[in-house]
C-alpha cells in the first residue's frame, strides 16, 4: 500500500503538489485536484485579488502558466498582448495569445475608440488601457478604456499637456467602486527637468509633483532617469519600477501622496558586462509578483532570468538568479534589429522577437511557438499585456 502512495504522489504535477502542502498548512480538507477545480472557475477579479492572498501555494498556482491556459479556457477571460507596430506611413495593432480563445470571445482591438490612438500604458489585471489622441483643433484628448468590453471614457488633459510625455503608468487601486491613479512624466525643451503629474480619479484632478532634475554639474544627462518611453513601468508592491539607461532601476511609490522614490542596484553592473566584451540586452519584467531582470546575450546566445527577493526589507534585499539558457542549441537563427525581449509572460516563457517573428520561448523545453509574422517594413514599438475578464468597468 505504501509502495502504491508513493507512485502515486510521485505523478502529481509540482504545482498540484505544492497546491496540496499548501491547503494542508492553513487546514483545508479537500483534495487539492478539487481545489484545483473550483480556482480554475473562480472568476478573474476574485482569483487575483482574492485566492492569491490566501497562501503562497494558492499564490504559485495563479502565475503557473498551465494553470493560466485551463482557468482562461474555462472563465471568460481574455490573456494576451496588444502589440503595437511602427511603418512609415502608420501604426498597427495585432493582439496574440498563448491561450486559445474561445471563439465567442473576440480578440481586443481600439476600433471602438472615436479616433486613432497612441497607447500610453497598461494596466494587464484589470484590463484597462490609458490612451492619447491628437488633433490640431482639439490638440491632446486623454482616455481610459477596456478593450474586453469596448468601452471608454474621456479625462481630464494634464496641465502640462503641452510638454513631450516621457513615461505614463496606469495604476488601479479598487475595482468597486473604480478608482486608480495615471501618473505621467513629461520634459520641456531641453530635457534639463521632468515634470511628474499624478491624476486621481477620486478627486478627478491631475496634481503636480516635484521636478525631477536630470541635469548635474553641466553635465547633460537626457533620460538618465526612467529610461526608454517604449519599455512602460512595472508595477510590483504598490510601487512603479523604470529600467534607466544608467543599469539602475527606479521606483515611485504611489501609494503615498506626494510620491516616494527609491533607486535599486540591479544584479549585473553595466560596467562588468562591458569589461567582458558583452553586448546585453536588458527587460525589466514582473515574475510571479516581484522584480524580475531578464538578460539577452545577443553574441554569445544565453538568457538569465533574475529576481529581486526581500522587496520590504531594504537592507536585506538581494537578486536571485533563476535560471540560465543555452540558446545555442535552440538554433533561434538572426536575431535581426530593434528590440528581442518583449516581456515575460510566465516564469519560464518569454515573448521575443527573432528575426521578423515575434515568438513564445519555453525556457524549460526550448520549444517556439511563432505569435506573429511581423510585416514588411514594420518595427516593434510596444507590447502592452491585456489580462482581463468580460465585467464592465463603467
Amino acid at each position: 500500500m505504501n509502495k502504491k502512495r508513493k507512485k502515486e504522489e510521485e505523478k502529481e504535477k509540482p504545482a498540484m503538489r505544492s497546491l496540496s502542502q499548501s491547503a494542508s498548512s492553513t487546514g483545508v480538507v479537500l483534495p487539492q485536484e478539487v481545489i484545483y477545480e473550483i480556482l480554475t472557475r473562480v472568476p478573474l477579479k476574485h482569483l487575483l485579488s482574492r485566492c492569491r492572498l490566501v497562501c503562497k501555494g494558492w499564490r504559485s498556482l495563479t502565475y503557473d502558466s498551465e494553470f493560466k491556459l485551463v482557468h482562461s479556457q474555462r472563465t471568460p477571460t481574455i490573456s494576451g498582448y496588444l502589440i503595437q507596430l511602427s511603418s512609415r506611413d502608420e501604426e498597427l495593432f495585432h493582439f496574440v495569445s498563448f491561450i486559445h480563445q474561445s471563439p465567442l470571445i473576440p480578440s481586443p482591438s481600439l476600433d471602438f475608440l472615436p479616433r486613432h490612438v497612441e497607447i500610453l500604458s497598461s494596466s494587464s489585471p484589470h484590463g484597462l488601457l490609458c490612451c492619447v489622441s491628437y488633433n490640431l483643433q482639439t490638440g491632446y484628448t486623454f482616455y481610459l478604456c477596456k478593450p474586453a468590453t469596448r468601452e471608454w471614457l474621456k479625462i481630464p488633459s494634464p496641465k502640462t499637456k503641452q510638454y513631450l510625455t516621457l513615461q505614463t503608468a496606469l495604476v488601479v487601486k479598487g475595482c468597486n467602486p473604480l478608482h486608480y491613479k495615471i501618473i505621467r512624466f513629461s520634459t520641456s525643451p531641453g530635457y534639463l527637468v521632468y515634470h511628474c503629474e499624478i491624476f486621481n480619479s477620486n478627486y478627478w484632478e491631475w496634481k503636480m509633483l516635484n521636478d525631477i532634475i536630470v541635469c548635474h554639474d553641466g553635465e547633460f544627462k537626457p533620460y538618465s532617469f526612467i529610461g526608454s518611453a517604449t519599455d512602460p513601468g512595472v508595477l510590483v508592491h504598490g510601487a512603479i519600477h523604470w529600467l534607466s539607461y544608467h543599469g539602475q532601476i527606479s521606483a515611485l511609490d504611489v501609494n503615498i501622496d506626494n510620491g516616494s522614490w527609491r533607486i535599486i542596484s540591479p544584479p549585473i553592473d553595466d560596467g562588468k558586462l562591458n569589461e567582458k566584451g558583452f553586448s546585453v540586452e536588458k527587460k525589466l519584467v514582473e515574475c510571479e509578483g516581484e522584480i524580475g531582470l531578464l538578460y539577452l546575450a545577443l553574441d554569445e546566445k544565453w538568457l538569465e532570468l533574475w529576481v529581486l527577493e526581500n522587496y520590504h526589507l531594504k537592507d536585506e534585499t538581494r537578486w536571485n538568479k533563476i535560471y540560465r539558457v543555452d540558446l545555442k542549441p535552440v538554433h533561434l537563427g538572426l536575431f535581426g534589429s530593434g528590440k528581442k525581449l518583449l516581456d515575460l509572460y510566465t516564469k519560464h516563457i518569454v515573448l521575443m522577437k527573432i528575426g521578423d517573428e515575434i515568438i513564445w520561448y519555453d525556457c524549460k523545453t526550448g520549444s517556439r511557438t511563432v505569435a506573429l509574422k511581423v510585416p514588411d517594413e514594420c518595427s516593434v514599438l510596444k507590447v502592452h499585456q491585456i489580462h482581463s475578464d468580460l465585467v464592465p468597468f463603467l
